[in-house]
């Protein structure tokens, strides 16, 4: 069904992202900044037009529709006791609320999501001096994998949740800013969906070994036992049922699985692991914090292909997002031998990618046009 409308709403989401990254080549670096927000902005349209036909948007907009989104405030604070994701019905509750329309739901996810992205992608261009084509080819390692804007605008939690993170993250290993400023964020996220809580815990501990007091160290890792006494002693159904999901997808009892996206998964697991230990061996390796940070995940997403699709999926797009920093700094040698053998692997690589999620894979079902 719906088929002639999908192949022209992927020619035109198609023929956008070429445009964004034949501009992105061509202007001046101060002028990125303006061309990655144009396309957001396209993306966002896109996402509000979106037909969620039998994706998790359809579940998500009937839920909001048909249940909290139609509870006065105090009433969500009694069904927010028994939330697994409590940010995540507060959220959407308020955009329903201001707007009366589901669609901004996706829409201002997807900006925020994308926003936090694109961000960062400027970010990268301006440290690393990347010039022309090389632009180009940083947006497009990141834009081939489909499922994440369609995970963006459909399953919108984990995505959202991801995007946050990955934005503290590259502040504070890039940066250098605190990890207490960003706190409330990582909370935002932790609340938003169980991704981000994981996410948060592993960043904490990621910190400890690089803590040279003593007595600091102890106390970040004293402060993790807190949040699982509360877990385990507390009548806390959030984390309670967030341990027990995470029983329930380990052991596949509540799993899903899509062969298409698995295939691409490790395609990208592949590309991941390349830029890896390419950036190991060509550079000096001053993003090693965020290197061995995207390398433990990343050994987690493969352990996990076996064990939990969802666990696999989800935290490969994950790494996707967190090796662009990598990536960048591999674009900006300036050995140019060295830049271009890189780049081209990691072409044919995205290509593939590309060519999988735009038509096997979770894009597919990609429609704005009734």
């Amino acid at each position: 069904m719906f088929i002639i409308e999908r192949l022209i709403s992927l020619s035109i989401f198609i023929s956008s992202l070429f445009v964004c990254m034949l501009f992105l080549s061509k202007v001046k670096r101060s002028y990125c900044g303006i061309v990655l927000f144009i396309y957001l902005v396209i993306l966002c349209i896109f996402a509000y037009f979106f037909k969620p036909n039998v994706l998790d948007l359809s579940r998500l907009h009937n839920l909001c529709l048909n249940g909290y989104g139609q509870y006065s405030w105090d009433q969500l604070k009694t069904f927010l006791k028994y939330s697994r994701v409590p940010v995540w019905h507060i959220y959407s509750w308020i955009i329903y609320h201001l707007t009366n329309d589901v669609n901004f739901i996706q829409t201002i996810t997807c900006f925020w999501c994308f926003g936090n992205l694109f961000y960062v992608l400027g970010d990268i261009i301006k440290r690393n001096n990347i010039n022309g084509v090389y632009r180009a080819l940083l947006l497009f390692s990141i834009m081939s994998v489909g499922a994440f804007y369609m995970e963006t605008i459909s399953g919108i939690r984990s995505m959202l949740s991801f995007s946050i993170c990955f934005l503290c993250i590259y502040r504070e290993m890039i940066h250098r800013k605190n990890l207490l400023i960003h706190i409330p964020l990582y909370i935002f996220a932790a609340l938003m969906h169980q991704v981000g809580t994981v996410v948060f815990i592993g960043r904490i501990i990621s910190l400890i070994p690089l803590e040279k007091n003593y007595y600091r160290k102890t106390l970040m890792a004293l402060s993790i036992i807190p949040l699982l006494i509360y877990a385990v002693k507390g009548d806390n159904f959030f984390l309670i049922s967030s341990f027990n999901l995470a029983h329930e997808y380990i052991y596949n009892s509540k799993e899903y699985y899509m062969l298409e996206e698995t295939i691409i998964g490790i395609i990208e697991l592949c590309q991941i692991w390349y830029v890896l230990f390419f950036y190991k061996l060509y550079t000096n390796n001053k993003l090693r914090e965020l290197w061995f940070f995207s390398f433990v995940l990343t050994i987690i997403s493969t352990c996990a292909i076996p064990f939990s699709y969802s666990i696999f999926r989800r935290y490969t797009i994950m790494c996707s997002l967190l090796i662009l920093p990598l990536i960048g700094t591999i674009l900006g040698l300036s050995n140019k031998n060295i830049r271009e053998h890189f780049s081209f692997l990691l072409l044919v690589q995205s290509i593939l990618i590309f060519a999988l999620s735009y038509s096997i894979g979770d894009m597919r079902f990609f429609q704005f046009l009734m």
